[in-house]
């Protein structure tokens, strides 16, 4: 995960957030910064497109976003 990538995940999450009315998107874009600095940061990718991202607190011990789309995900697994 690099800087470089933040417009990717910005328009990720604006996908999967799906319109949350408390969502600030400068806030979160500098918040990401220091989730990447801080090697907080994960992202999933199908070839060049993110299907899943996380960020997370080693301090905390807390999952502070997750997100996927599940219809990409349900495909690629066997059995679902």
């Amino acid at each position: 995960m690099a800087l470089a990538d933040i417009p990717a995940w910005m328009d990720f999450v604006l996908q999967v957030i799906d319109g949350f009315s408390g969502f600030c998107e400068e806030q979160y874009r500098e918040r990401l910064k220091i989730y990447i600095k801080d090697k907080q940061a994960l992202i999933m990718r199908d070839e060049n497109a993110i299907i899943g991202a996380a960020v997370f607190s080693l301090q905390d011990g807390s999952i502070d976003f997750l997100g996927c789309i599940l219809s990409i995900v349900i495909v690629g697994v066997p059995g679902l």
